[in-house]
């Protein structure tokens, strides 16, 4: 085998490939361990802000227990809108009533 000079050293192809292997071998390690670290990470925010969303989505579900609903709406304002007219009618009627009687002092 011929051999291969590195900063002056003579070293045999054979252990310059076998350190060059081992290298490389120690980098995608590192690199593994990293991945493994990121996706632990990941999974824990995702883990998280999954959390956040469920109690949100269970506060606005018990808001919206507490909301009217439409139907209880919708009979509120008739009759609110009954009372409504009916003061108006009463409210007329005192009108009339009044002016019959500065029509009748005055007249």
């Amino acid at each position: 085998m011929s051999d291969k000079t590195t900063n002056g050293t003579k070293v045999s192809i054979r252990d310059y490939v076998d350190v060059r292997f081992s290298d490389i071998e120690k980098t995608i390690d590192l690199m593994h361990d990293a991945s493994d670290i990121a996706i632990k990470l990941a999974a824990n925010d995702l883990r998280t802000r999954l959390d956040s969303m469920n109690e949100f989505r269970s506060a606005l579900k018990d808001q919206a227990g507490t909301f009217v609903s439409r139907n209880e709406m919708e009979l509120k304002f008739e009759s609110l809108e009954k009372g409504r007219k009916d003061n108006i009618s009463l409210f007329m009627s005192g009108l009339a009533i009044l002016v019959s009687i500065v029509v009748t002092f005055l007249g």
